[in-house]
């Protein structure tokens, strides 16, 4: 399931692993034959906080005054959420770290109680065209294939049935979080399941989960509860508000 990929941090190849500080600064790339390295093939000093993971959310365009949507409908998930008074979702103006205010009413350990964490995601946006994406995934034609002229069937980008739901689709909004905030996940997944779902967009996150219909943010909340069900109370991990 996704929560077990959420927790493994199960990569696709153009998802990174990213480290902060110490020896490895920048992006390391963990390439398999289909996908990266689980995180058990992390050395253990990087494992959990310092490694980050996105969801990418496809869609046409973004909705007009889309915040205040995101913030009601992100408040129905058992939270209090605000975010920064300046931010409005504008991909030109408001890329990079989104702060958001976030009490929990059902906080799965006692020390969350009344309390207000700070949390967020790094937000991306960028063009997307389905064929373009297509042709990037097309294996190489060898030797034996150019000899007897074997005209293979071009390999779709995600499935033909998810291919048919991104043919509309001219943007690509990453959502970009880090494992030092267990709820991390849950803000930046349910978020971009929003988008999807106030876009008619297709929702992605790991090798071959991909998202969309009318029922998509209550199945991305059902698998961020699993995956925070997943840590013991010593396991979990959140930073306090402090202010904007």
């Amino acid at each position: 399931t996704s929560s077990d990929a959420l927790k493994n941090s199960t990569t696709r190849n153009r998802i990174s692993v990213q480290f902060i500080g110490g020896q490895s600064n920048g992006v390391r790339y963990f390439k398999g034959v289909d996908k990266l390295l689980y995180a058990g093939d992390i050395p253990t000093k990087f494992k959990g906080k310092y490694m980050s993971l996105t969801f990418q959310t496809y869609c046409n365009e973004i909705p007009k005054n889309i915040v205040p949507h995101l913030l009601v409908r992100l408040s129905e998930f058992d939270m209090e959420v605000v975010t920064h008074p300046e931010f409005r979702f504008d991909p030109e103006n408001d890329s990079g770290f989104v702060p958001f205010r976030v009490r929990l009413t059902k906080p799965p350990i006692p020390i969350l109680k009344d309390k207000e964490l700070l949390s967020g995601f790094e937000l991306y946006v960028d063009d997307f065209n389905l064929d373009d994406a297509t042709k990037a995934v097309q294996p190489k034609r060898g030797i034996w294939d150019t000899l007897v002229r074997r005209n293979n069937e071009p390999v779709p980008y995600a499935s033909k049935v998810v291919d048919e739901q991104l043919r509309d689709c001219s943007l690509e909004v990453t959502f970009k979080y880090y494992h030092d905030d267990t709820f991390a996940p849950r803000i930046a997944a349910l978020s971009a399941a929003i988008l999807a779902e106030l876009s008619n967009g297709v929702m992605f996150f790991d090798f071959d989960h991909w998202y969309y219909g009318e029922d998509i943010v209550s199945r991305v909340y059902d698998e961020v509860l699993e995956y925070e069900s997943s840590f013991s109370a010593d396991e979990v991990e959140f930073h306090v508000f402090s202010g904007w």
